[in-house]
């Protein structure tokens, strides 16, 4: 299923592809834009060439670590107010969560993938 041409635009940074593509699809048929990076160079690269409204952000990545990503959109004028998702394994210790749209620990069911990006779009 195609999404829509105003749909948002959900940013998924993750390095394994089976999520990722997992991640996609659960996004797609919910009628989202969903774009993929496998690594942290790619994401910001990406970030600096087009619009998007939420980032699904693994912390764990190859070349850019998902925390310098993290703190890049963090630091960024254009960048600094998109919602973040951050997706991991990890403790969020170094983040303040107020500043998350949501933290989801893997594994994450693809319903609550799906109901934190709703979240972060209606904040």
């Amino acid at each position: 299923m195609l999404a829509p041409a105003h749909a948002a635009t959900i940013l998924i940074v993750e390095d394994d592809p089976e999520l990722r593509e997992l991640y996609r699809r659960t996004l797609l048929s919910s009628r989202y834009r969903a774009i993929v990076a496998e690594d942290g160079l790619t994401a910001l690269t990406m970030l600096e060439q087009g619009h998007v409204d939420v980032v699904v952000l693994d912390l764990d990545l190859p070349r850019v670590s998902g925390w310098d990503v993290y703190h890049e959109l963090r630091g960024r004028r254009q960048t600094r107010s998109v919602p973040i998702i951050i997706v991991t394994g990890h403790d969020l210790k170094e983040i303040d969560e107020r500043d998350l749209a949501a933290f989801l620990e893997k594994p994450v069911d693809p319903y609550q993938l799906v109901a934190a990006v709703d979240g972060a779009l209606n904040r």
